[in-house]
């Protein structure tokens, strides 16, 4: 039966012809709404103008970063399984772990890839000898000598500054806070901090040469560790600040020991690395604990939410290092002596099945064990760096991360 034909009883009615082409009411609404669209068009153009005049100058690219510098965060990315991750082989290459997956940067590049493989971001860099601190909310990757730092968010590069002087070291926060700590004409360095929305908001400037400088995971404090000037030989200043306020909050000097590193720890609490021995502090700046390393050169350093390694040379040659493995209050629950020259290190965040952490020397990688056992694992390529993760030990090589060696192989 066509359309447009209808029976009613046996009678055929045929309606074809009798539907109006044009509805004169429909027709009227449709103007109406034509009209109401040119006009709001017409008032956009006029707003957009009036705002691009008036306030032109605050249309800057660091405000224009806030559009872009979370959107990352709404995203509900799902966690792939580990996999190898290929890259190309750059010079002066640094990694780091990041949102669950790789950062991976050279003199040519910085690349973000996911726990799949997958590359999520890669940004032409010319950084000569790039340095990567990582948090969980953005990458920060500056240049070790240099004057230029970019921070990223998972997706895109969402800032690229250049400083006045050389950068010596800095910390990110994962509140997405930062420090930078710089040369100065105005003593000799200065640390300047920014808070989580990248706006600067303070600068300690500091007339003794600084060593290193870390940030709480909050952001609402920094701590500063300087060498000065002894009776002997060379000591350390650390120095604590809250965000805001450049007076200090701590201060503590010792004239006979070397600073070498700062560390915050999850709970708030700070780690300080020097010559002669490793301090744990409380959030209120109270020493919780000391080990005494003297008689050893701290060579290796590596921190985790709750652990921290430390290895030490007990001979000249290096051939004979001591381990340590600290929780979050100083307490030693690993102390071994590898009788090989340990290159690199990394701590285990996760000790459920008995890991203290990885080293690798001149010519293996081992699994520490808590109970005093060394496992070698079958890694043939030369390792750059490596990591403990959740699946367990990822390592990179020149040109590939390999998919982590189970925690219990």
């Amino acid at each position: 039966m066509p359309d447009t034909e209808k029976r009613k009883g046996e009678q055929l009615i045929r309606i074809s012809g009798k539907i109006k082409k044009k509805n004169p009411y429909y027709l009227k609404i449709a103007d109406r709404y034509r009209a109401a669209a040119l006009v709001l068009i017409l008032i956009f153009v006029i707003y957009t103008g009036v705002m691009l005049v008036r306030y032109g100058e605050y249309i800057t690219y660091d405000n224009l970063v806030y559009l872009v510098r979370d959107f990352d965060s709404v995203l509900n990315v799902e966690k792939g399984s580990f996999s190898d991750i290929n890259y190309p082989s750059q010079e002066n290459m640094d990694f780091e772990l990041f949102r669950d997956g790789l950062a991976v940067a050279g003199n040519n590049s910085v690349t973000l890839y996911d726990s799949s493989g997958a590359e999520l971001c890669s940004e032409k860099e010319n950084f000569s000898n790039p340095v990567m601190v990582s948090s969980d909310k953005y990458l920060l990757v500056y240049e070790m000598g240099g004057k230029r730092y970019s921070i990223y968010n998972s997706m895109t590069k969402i800032l690229s500054r250049e400083t006045d002087f050389e950068i010596t070291c800095a910390d990110m926060s994962d509140s997405g806070a930062f420090i930078i700590t710089t040369r100065s004409d105005s003593g000799k360095y200065v640390a300047e901090l920014y808070n989580s929305a990248l706006k600067k908001i303070m600068s300690i400037h500091k007339d003794k040469y600084v060593l290193d400088c870390a940030i709480s995971c909050g952001g609402d404090r920094v701590a500063i560790a300087s060498a000065v000037e002894g009776t002997v030989s060379l000591g350390y200043e650390l120095s604590v600040c809250e965000a805001g306020n450049i007076e200090p909050l701590f201060t503590e000097k010792h004239e006979s020991d070397f600073p070498l590193a700062a560390e915050y720890t999850s709970d708030g609490g700070l780690i300080l690395l020097s010559e002669n021995r490793i301090t744990f502090y409380d959030s209120a700046m109270n020493i919780k604990n000391s080990s005494d390393m003297k008689g050893m050169t701290p060579a290796l350093f590596d921190a985790s939410n709750d652990r921290v390694m430390l290895v030490c040379r007990e001979n000249a040659l290096g051939n004979k290092n001591r381990v340590y493995v600290f929780d979050i209050e100083g307490n030693i629950i690993y102390n071994n002596v590898v009788d090989s020259r340990v290159v690199l290190a990394a701590v285990s965040g996760d000790a459920s099945d008995g890991t203290a952490g990885y080293v690798k020397t001149s010519d293996s990688v081992i699994k520490l064990m808590e109970n005093g056992e060394n496992v070698e694992l079958e890694i043939k390529s030369d390792v750059l760096e490596m990591f403990d993760t959740e699946k367990g030990l990822m390592v990179c090589t020149v040109n590939t991360a390999s998919k982590p060696f189970e925690k219990n192989g």
